[in-house]
């Protein structure tokens, strides 16, 4: 069964906050039309459809605009970006054959010094290029390696030694802060030793060069990706590690409220849909911690109800934690208690006789565990309907008399809530303990689990 999800991913509707009137004229350019749009997060999206008329065009908004990097694309699928910073009149000129070496802008400087480094590098990358493609096309031995090798590491350099000095020049500019948000992390000599103390001072330090109480920074192609990378990239992929990571950089970004609230609707979203098992623990340390306390705002009280209602039936069947009482009724009206199995292994499978998926995985589950003595591996199978008659059935259709079957035809122990079962099969592995060490798997996975610890 597919479950809605009943998150959300929410866009602010006020993206634009300021007046904004951008003339500009591209040279050769026919009539058509050019889109103009933003960044966030990890999507773009269309502001505007503007005509053009002779090369020239005006990009206009009454509302107010979010500062950040936009972009222009046109009909032939050349685009190019601009910032939107202090300066929200402004206009720009260029050719459509050579966009960035001839752009120039009026009364903006912030682009000015944009489209100034941008036409340096262009033009570097343009004199390395062909040396790069000569060096690869011939071997260490060749005469001309060295000297083709030491051009481009000319030009590397010069490049290195621009972006640096460019950087000490405007410091307070937009693009200066992109720049450097986009430098990797330079690990001491102190920290080499081991990969464990490189990786440490690596994750300590990842948003060293990155302003986390710039909320412009959300709407640049850049954040997002950082975001991902730090994340699911470079953060441990167990919940632990990722609530930790998580509630370190949610700590850094107060300052800006939408980055706070963009992380904490990206991460929601994530870990709630996320198929990996044992990630809805994320989703409810986030729910736990940040829903519950009243830190989001956002969004309506039916909503963040949903929400909480979700994880407070999640908490209590997460892997690692000690599955929840559960003492029912077998096909011999006998009280049987979860907590009482003495197997190394209990399989707890919830099901109902009527539905198609389980007539199918009940069998390969029961062909799994005959494999194995009761002392090794138990069932504890819970039919979720109340049809008596039906259930015993089932059982005696399936051969199914060896596992521990019950019922709660008085509908008392309220099993649904405790193992969120919200639809079937549904199958959970206990340990000895009965802590819980898988669950919402399917009869392979269940194989493969009690083949690798069992043998």
């Amino acid at each position: 069964m597919r479950l809605a999800l009943i998150t959300f991913f929410f866009i602010s509707q006020n993206i634009f906050s300021q007046q904004l009137k951008i003339s500009g004229e591209i040279v050769g350019l026919e009539n058509s039309d050019v889109i103009f749009g933003y960044y966030y997060g990890e999507k773009q999206y269309i502001k505007d459809t503007i005509s053009c008329i002779n090369g020239k065009f005006v990009i206009s908004s009454r509302d107010n605009v979010d500062k950040g990097v936009y972009f222009i694309l046109l009909n032939d699928n050349q685009n190019f970006q601009i910032l939107i910073n202090e300066d929200l009149i402004f206009s720009f000129k260029t050719n459509i054959s050579e966009i960035i070496s001839e752009m120039k802008f009026i009364n903006s400087d912030e682009n000015s010094k944009f489209y100034e480094f941008q036409k340096f590098t262009s033009k570097k990358n343009y004199e390395v290029l062909p040396l790069k493609n000569k060096l690869e096309a011939i071997t260490k031995d060749d005469s001309e390696y060295s000297e083709i090798f030491d051009k481009i590491e000319k030009i590397n350099l010069e490049v290195i030694n621009f972006k640096n000095n460019f950087i000490e020049k405007n410091l307070n500019s937009f693009f200066v802060k992109l720049l450097k948000s986009n430098e990797q992390i330079t690990i001491p000599q102190d920290f080499q030793t081991d990969e464990k103390s490189k990786y440490f001072y690596f994750i300590n330090n990842f948003w060293n060069n990155f302003d986390l109480s710039d909320s412009r920074m959300l709407f640049t192609p850049i954040f997002h990706s950082r975001l991902e990378d730090y994340i699911s990239k470079y953060t441990p992929q167990i919940p632990d590690s990722i609530n930790k990571y998580l509630d370190i950089l949610l700590s850094k970004v107060r300052a800006s409220d939408k980055l706070f609230e963009y992380i904490i609707n990206w991460s929601t979203y994530k870990y709630e849909s996320s198929k990996i098992m044992g990630h809805d623990a994320i989703f409810v340390h986030i729910v736990y911690k940040y829903f519950m306390t009243g830190q989001v705002n956002w969004i309506d009280d039916v909503k963040l109800t949903n929400i909480i209602d979700k994880a407070m039936r999640l908490n209590p069947n997460l892997i690692g934690k000690k599955a929840p009482f559960l003492k029912l009724k077998n096909e011999y009206d006998e009280y049987k208690d979860l907590h009482k199995i003495t197997s190394d292994y209990t399989v707890l499978s919830f099901y109902d006789p009527d539905c198609g998926h389980c007539k199918k995985e009940i069998p390969k589950i029961k062909k799994i565990t005959d494999k194995f003595s009761r002392k090794v591996v138990q069932v504890y199978a819970v039919c979720t309907e109340f049809d008596s008659t039906i259930w015993r059935q089932f059982i005696k259709k399936n051969e199914l008399e060896k596992w521990i079957n019950v019922i709660d035809i008085e509908n008392q122990s309220n099993f649904r809530r405790k193992y969120n079962i919200m639809g079937t099969p549904r199958l959970y592995l206990l340990d000895k303990n009965k802590v819980i060490i898988a669950k919402q798997i399917d009869s392979s996975t269940l194989e493969e689990i009690l083949n690798k610890r069992i043998n």
